[in-house]
């Protein structure tokens, strides 16, 4: 389960990169919801499956909570990546390529991005 959370995952960076980037739908509600919502699922079947054996000796609340937590960390170490991005990235990214970039919104939407993660956690964290 390990290697299709991987793999998952990695085509789910190739596939925002690609629509977010070079098709410009990055700022899109709907699609950014799906991403993330989709990443905070792939997320935590990697740290289930990862962490399974140690999980296995957990009570299923706990279980439930550990991995849900750890996906949010995961999530607010993405959105930090983000604001980094976008404060350093943005502007030697155009002077280059002259193409502009799009890393983070506002807080709404960094709030809204932890939220979609959670709920991927959750709906996962609800399998195990």
């Amino acid at each position: 389960m390990a290697k299709i959370a991987f793999w998952a995952l990695v085509l789910l960076f190739l596939v925002n990169l690609y629509v977010g980037l070079f098709q410009g739908w990055g700022a899109n509600l709907y699609v950014s919801m799906v991403f993330h919502f989709l990443g905070g699922f792939f997320v935590a079947m990697l740290i289930a499956s990862y962490y399974s054996s140690e999980f296995a000796k957990l009570p299923q609340s706990l279980r439930f909570f550990a991995v849900v937590a750890f996906t949010i960390a995961i999530g607010v170490f993405w959105e930090m990546l983000e604001y980094l991005g976008s404060q350093y990235l943005t502007e030697p990214i155009y002077a280059r390529f002259q193409y502009h970039v799009y890393f983070m919104g506002d807080l709404s939407d960094t709030v809204q991005d932890l939220l979609m993660d959670a709920l991927g956690a959750i709906a996962l964290s609800l399998t195990l």
